[in-house]
């Protein structure tokens, strides 16, 4: 199936769904999709209005499950007023990563006037009540990384490398050096944390933390990334990220303080497979 039928399908079938939420009022969509510039490679971003965050959330992944197992649940946003995570679903291609938000509202024109972006407002309704049929919560809680660990990060940087994917297919060149020396600086931060715990908390990491970053690293190792960090083709580039991208697995997932659960190395393995096979790097 082509990717742009993938994406209408999953959006059609998601704004479906989600109206079966209780305490949903309205959905809304934003990002290049609701602007009218998305293509086959766009995420879906979307926006609901409840009246009862815990009512909503609630049931919020038996509903999802029903459209398919759900890969990853990356958290953005907690609070008591609003919530967001990037949903991945297993089925679906990792370029349509879902952005989902909810947010506390009596009304579309509260949300977004506090929001204030360009958006799409997909439905509005009375919110429905919780009913036997979804239940009263969850009977499964998808794997979701907590913010902070290590597992968080490397997820966080994956999912750049996505972008940066994403990117390569749309010959957005400078956009892939963007994401490309975001990713050589997250592997520069684990290296520093490494052998200085404490340091490489800054981001970009500062003069003082690279001289310090210098004088605790062997010369190989020093050598050996300069040598992947060549970014002066397309190509090049491509193989720089994936060989960076592996390299910040490996340090993040050898440290003591990561849990390294089965989840977790299932949902990271999983991405840099993708990662790998759409720049041709397997």
């Amino acid at each position: 199936m082509k990717l742009e039928t993938r994406l209408d399908t999953l959006s059609t079938t998601l704004c479906s769904a989600l109206q079966a939420l209780p305490a949903a009022a309205a959905l809304c969509r934003f990002g290049s999709l609701a602007a009218g510039t998305g293509d086959q490679y766009s995420d879906i971003d979307l926006q609901i209005m409840t009246a009862d965050l815990t009512l909503s959330m609630g049931v919020c992944y038996d509903i999802l499950e029903h459209i398919g197992p759900i890969a990853l649940v990356f958290p953005i946003m907690r609070t008591s007023t609003r919530w967001a995570s990037t949903i991945l679903f297993q089925n679906e291609s990792y370029y349509h990563k879902v952005d989902l938000g909810f947010t506390v509202a009596s009304s579309v024109t509260d949300a977004f006037d506090t929001l204030g972006t360009a958006r799409n407002v997909l439905w509005e309704q009375s919110p429905p009540s919780l009913t036997k049929s979804t239940g009263a919560q969850a009977s499964r809680h998808p794997y979701e990384p907590e913010r902070g660990t290590l597992e968080h990060v490397v997820i966080d940087h994956l999912l750049g490398g996505v972008r940066y994917v994403k990117a390569r297919k749309r010959g957005q060149a400078l956009t892939c050096w963007r994401f490309a020396s975001a990713t050589a600086n997250g592997l520069m931060k684990l290296l520093l944390q490494r052998t200085s715990p404490g340091q490489g908390l800054s981001s970009p990491l500062t003069t003082w933390e690279y001289v310090v970053l210098d004088r605790l690293s062997e010369p190989a190792e020093i050598e050996a990334l300069l040598t992947v960090l060549d970014f002066s083709t397309p190509g090049r580039m491509d193989a720089a990220v994936s060989q960076l991208l592996t390299r910040l697995v490996a340090v993040a997932m050898t440290e003591p303080s990561s849990a390294g659960s089965a989840a977790a190395c299932q949902a990271i393995r999983r991405l840099v497979a993708f990662i790998q096979r759409e720049l041709g790097q397997t």
